[in-house]
């Protein structure tokens, strides 16, 4: 079916009822699954990206 949540906490597959919807929607891909439930993500992980790579071009 895809990604899914299964839970709000690392330690628990039980669901919390009273955001059922996150919970019960299947996303086709992960990066899918991310923008809803953290749409921030893309950009921090862009920028820690940008940030590796700025490193790497300075060592040369």
């Amino acid at each position: 079916k895809g990604w899914r949540v299964a839970s709000n906490r690392a330690d628990c597959m039980n669901g919390d009822f009273r955001q059922l919807h996150i919970h019960t929607k299947y996303f086709e891909s992960l990066n899918q699954l991310l923008d809803t439930v953290s749409p921030s993500y893309r950009e921090r992980f862009g920028g820690q990206l940008m940030d590796k790579l700025k490193d790497l071009q300075m060592e040369k």
